[in-house]
């Protein structure tokens, strides 16, 4: 687990404009989410980015789209509604492609936005995770 660094909005925008650009065709919105979207709380060193693209979701032509910037389709991870492209190795960035407003959409922002505007929730979250981090192995 990570104290967050100030760079995660960074690398986050400088990877969004390869992620749009490379979508573009697709109609995809591109959002940061996960713990490096929120300031002031611990996270693994993995970027978490949400791709929301009209229904139904062509993931032959994301998996192209994404192919040419490191992404590959991550089958194992498990995130029920959701379509996950991992890059990196060690894993550096996740991106989780959902249908755009739909309700892993909503669940995904909600969270995001939640925590920055309560305090209290963002500071029982970083002890949680912190928690969790000195429990679980490298």
């Amino acid at each position: 687990m990570a104290e967050p660094p100030p760079r995660w909005a960074v690398l986050f925008e400088e990877e969004a404009d390869r992620l749009i650009e490379a979508l573009r065709d697709l109609g995809a919105v591109v959002e940061h989410c996960g713990s490096t979207s929120i300031p002031d709380v611990p996270a693994k060193p993995i970027l978490d980015i949400l791709v929301g693209t009209p229904e139904p979701l062509r993931n032959l032509s994301i998996k192209d789209a994404l192919a040419p910037l490191g992404y590959e389709h991550a089958t194992w991870a498990g995130v029920p509604g959701h379509e996950v492209f991992g890059k990196g190795d060690p894993r550096t960035h996740l991106v989780h492609v959902v249908p755009l407003r739909g309700s892993a959409w909503r669940r995904m922002l909600h969270f995001r936005d939640a925590l920055p505007s309560d305090a209290e929730l963002a500071a029982q979250y970083g002890a949680l995770k912190r928690a969790f981090g000195r429990t679980l192995p490298e």
